[in-house]
């Protein structure tokens, strides 16, 4: 009995299912680093302009360092009080291969507060 074409048929079915996948993979590893990637610079951000919470210009502060990272500052919010500074933002990542299946784009949001507490900085995610 020969089978050749069996083979065959069952790899043309399964291309398309590891495409699929692989494609899947790629568009979460470029999610991953761009959340990850606004994730650091909001952190780092916090860090460097707690000290100056209280400023009149902390927001256009704030909003340039996003800008020089090349993270997008359309959705950035800023509320400092005497004691916290928080920062929101939301980007906007393009979809490569979510297309396929109608997903044009991905849009991850980060907020997170900053505090000092007994001389030591602790920032949560909210």
């Amino acid at each position: 009995m020969n089978r050749n074409g069996q083979t065959l048929i069952l790899f043309v079915i399964m291309i398309p299912i590891f495409l699929g996948i692989a494609a899947l993979v790629i568009d979460l590893g470029i999610l991953n680093n761009a959340k990850s990637k606004l994730e650091h610079t909001t952190d780092t951000i916090l860090k460097e302009y707690y000290s100056k919470r209280m400023e009149n210009n902390i927001k256009e502060e704030i909003k340039e360092s996003f800008n020089k990272n090349k993270i997008a500052t359309e959705h950035l919010g800023v509320e400092a009080s005497s004691s916290s500074l928080k920062i929101t933002n939301e980007e906007t990542v393009k979809s490569i291969f979510g297309n396929l299946i109608g997903i044009e784009e991905y849009h991850i949001k980060t907020t997170k507060v900053i505090r000092e507490k007994e001389n030591k900085y602790y920032i949560t995610k909210e």
